[in-house]
């Protein structure tokens, strides 16, 4: 029960940047009779949507959105199951093209027109997916951040490295997401952390993921993303390597690929300005 409540408290500190830093007003979006949390900034502009990474929150953008330019109107939304937003009640919806499905429909009833989608890993994923979907031609450009595309080539590894289960694992972990950790957390929030992933939903997500891996990893499909993407990842990188994102790039004809050296995969946290300015600058 402790380890609930503190997990809480780390959650309401992070959200509490976006509202009382950022200045995001939280908004809810009612999907299907599922309710998606959302972060609006107050600004008129550009929009640009923001999808999180596996285990994240929308919060994990706030150290990009200090160095984003003023001219983006901001969006970001927890994915079914993260963060604030409510998780699918069946175990058959909890599945990465049914909330890839979700926010697009999210951003269709915020009307929105001509948006920047911007996805870490998962979120990447998800980003992709959501262009295939777009035949109302919302998605101007795409920004995907160390993002998923094909199966693992060490899928059952990356299984275990992703759930951490023990304080080893958790540093395993650690050492695969961060290229240099400032300050590593104390063995008291390893074991906070691991106890917020104990969810059924989680392991329904992981376990329809493997039963439906060409559906959500696939491939070459992504050749079908016709707007400009750029595609920005860690050169030390082992989630999303190096090869897969050349792969991918090869995939997107309208698509660049930058890589950050000395980086490994959560990229938007440990290189936020670099990844801030590179969105600026697309």
């Amino acid at each position: 029960m402790i380890y609930k409540l503190f997990f809480l408290y780390y959650r309401y500190t992070r959200y509490k940047i976006l509202k009382d830093k950022l200045g995001l007003i939280p908004k809810k979006i009612d999907v299907g009779g599922m309710k998606l949390q959302l972060y609006i900034s107050k600004n008129s502009g550009e929009p640009i949507f923001f999808i999180h990474g596996l285990l994240d929150s929308s919060a994990g953008f706030r150290k990009v959105l200090e160095h984003l330019d003023k001219k983006f109107k901001i969006y970001l939304v927890d994915v079914p199951s993260f963060g604030k937003s409510d998780s699918p009640k069946e175990k058959f919806f909890c599945k990465l093209d049914i909330y890839s499905e979700m926010i697009y429909e999210s951003i269709k009833i915020l009307d929105l027109k001509n948006i920047t989608l911007v996805g870490h890993s998962m979120g990447g994923l998800i980003a992709q997916h959501i262009s295939i979907l777009d035949d109302s031609n919302i998605v101007k450009k795409l920004v995907l951040l160390s993002p998923g595309n094909a199966p693992h080539p060490k899928r059952d590894e990356m299984r275990k490295l992703l759930f951490p289960s023990s304080i080893l694992d958790f540093n395993l972990l650690l050492s695969k997401l961060y290229f240099s950790l400032k300050e590593e957390p104390s063995d008291f929030f390893k074991k906070v952390f691991m106890s917020s992933i104990q969810k059924k939903e989680f392991d329904f997500l992981a376990e329809n993921t493997i039963a439906n891996e060409e559906k959500i990893f696939f491939g070459k499909k992504a050749s079908e993303i016709k707007i400009p993407t750029k595609i920005i990842s860690g050169l030390d990188d082992e989630i999303t390597t190096v090869s897969q994102m050349k792969k991918l790039k090869s995939y997107i004809k309208k698509s660049k690929l930058k890589f950050i050296p000395s980086a490994n995969h959560a990229i938007h946290l440990e290189f936020a300005k670099v990844v801030a300015d590179e969105i600026n600058q697309f």
